[in-house]
């Protein structure tokens, strides 16, 4: 919410444009190889899927990268790699993605 009006419409748009699914208020419950289990106000839901990527936080903080990388492909993007404003952390999250 911190960017630019125009930037963050311009954003949303391409995020819109490349079927990038974008759920707030959720939690990563579980990651497997099939998917991810999202928890959305206490309800718990698997979702199917090959990519997961995170964006949360104000803080580097990437503790769930050592417990996955044994058993996934993780890649450390956004303010897991380092805390940053939103415009920076979103577009390497988004390119992340579309290079995934």
């Amino acid at each position: 919410m911190d960017m630019d009006p125009g930037i963050r419409e311009d954003l949303m748009h391409e995020l819109k444009d490349a079927f990038v699914d974008i759920r707030t208020e959720t939690c990563i419950a579980g990651v497997s190889e099939e998917g991810a289990t999202l928890r959305h106000r206490n309800q718990d839901y698997f979702f199917p899927c090959d990519t997961v990527v995170l964006a949360i936080g104000t803080k580097a903080e990437n503790a769930l990268y050592g417990a996955l990388k044994s058993d996934v492909d993780v890649d450390v993007v956004g303010d897991a790699y380092q805390a940053r404003k939103a415009l920076e952390a979103s577009t390497e999250g988004f390119y992340q993605g579309l290079h995934a």
